[in-house]
Parts: C-alpha cells; sequence; structure tokens
C-alpha cells in the first residue's frame, strides 16, 4: 500500500510560488522551495516534477488563486469601475512593506525569461492574453449593462487598461510610489465613467413656448 501523501499540495504550490515570486525563478533553488514549503526536495520531486515543472504549477494555481485575474473574477458582478478600482488599489498596496508581493508572478517571470528560456516564457505570455481577454469580457459584461457606452470601443479599452495594469505592477517593483499610483488609477478610471444620462423628454408646456 503507498504511503499518503505527507503535504497538501495545494498549500505546498502556494509556498513555492511565493518565493518564486519573490525571489526570481532563476534564483530560486529546489532547496529554497524545500525550506519554503517544509517539503523535502525528494518529495518535491516525486509530487511535481523539476523545478520547470514545479513553476509551472505554481504558476496554474497562481492563476486560479492569487493572481489580479483572480481579484477581477472575484468581482465579476461588482459596478465595473469599483471592480477596477479594487484591482488597481491591489497593485498600488503591493508596493508598500509587509503585503502581497509586488509585481505579478506571471508577468515577473516572463520578463526573466525571454532570452533565456522562450519557451517557458510563451507558457506564461499565454496567461497573459488569458487575462486581457478577461478584462475585454468584462467591459463587454458592462458595456451590456449600459455600465459605459455603447458605442465606446471595448477592443481599444481593454488594450488601454492592459497597458495600464502592467505599468502599474512594474512601477510597484522599480519607483515603488504607490502614491503615484494611484493618481495614476484614477486617470484610468476615469475612462471607465459611464454615459451621461438621456436628456429628459421635452414636455408638451415647454414645446409651446
Amino acid at each position: 500500500m503507498a504511503r499518503p501523501r505527507e503535504f497538501d499540495p495545494e498549500t505546498a504550490l502556494r509556498d513555492a510560488g511565493a518565493q518564486f515570486w519573490a525571489k526570481g525563478y532563476q534564483a530560486t533553488s529546489i532547496q529554497d522551495i524545500a525550506l519554503a514549503t517544509g517539503v523535502k526536495p525528494g518529495s518535491l520531486y516525486k509530487a511535481f516534477g523539476d523545478k520547470r515543472a514545479l513553476f509551472l504549477k505554481c504558476a496554474e494555481h497562481y492563476m486560479k488563486s492569487l493572481s489580479y485575474t483572480h481579484v477581477l473574477l472575484d468581482d465579476f458582478e461588482a459596478p465595473l469601475r469599483e471592480a477596477f478600482r479594487r484591482l488597481f488599489e491591489a497593485i498600488a498596496d503591493s508596493a508598500g512593506e509587509g503585503g502581497r508581493t509586488s509585481g505579478c508572478l506571471v508577468t515577473n517571470t516572463a520578463f526573466e525569461l525571454a532570452a533565456v528560456d522562450p519557451d517557458t516564457a510563451q507558457i506564461l505570455t499565454g496567461y497573459l492574453a488569458q487575462t486581457e481577454r478577461i478584462v475585454r469580457y468584462r467591459l463587454m459584461y458592462a458595456q451590456g449593462k449600459g455600465e459605459i457606452a455603447a458605442d465606446r470601443d471595448v477592443e481599444a479599452l481593454a488594450a488601454y487598461l492592459m497597458t495600464v495594469i502592467r505599468g502599474l505592477l512594474l512601477t510597484s517593483r522599480i519607483s515603488r510610489d504607490s502614491a503615484a499610483m494611484r493618481r495614476a488609477a484614477e486617470v484610468a478610471l476615469d475612462a471607465l465613467a459611464p454615459p451621461p444620462d438621456p436628456p429628459a423628454p421635452e414636455s408638451a408646456s415647454d414645446s409651446a413656448r
């Protein structure tokens, strides 16, 4: 009879992902992961495969439970501006100390590996494309509810918001200027302003004047 697994895979992936996220893929060793998770290297290899396979499982887990895409999906039914305000706030907060790690595990690593491991970087780029699709669908949903004007170009607006998100993620890691990030976010939120109310119908007395 096989021995039961001595650790929770979900917790191990979360803790391993946090290590990759904080330290970077190339600078993280299996021994680092073992220390972060409390799981012996041999058990990690047996459960997840080599370092690359483990990282890809961490990236998949991150996208489903911790990513900014997940933050947005959690707020799918919220008013559009409120949902994006929470998303931007989460990124700005990550520039501080003691909170969420700055940047994005997938974005950080895709940039890190673009030149040295293009195959892995391409997989991560696919996750980023998934994020853009979700942003676009979120805008389409809001447009259907009348939260943004029917004639707004959703494709262009999604591309703009993704540019803002990537810029905020980069700023959170480099200058860490959360005040500037929040000011930029307010400008982006202005782009999500609801359409103006239609003019009130003209009354008979008004038309008679």
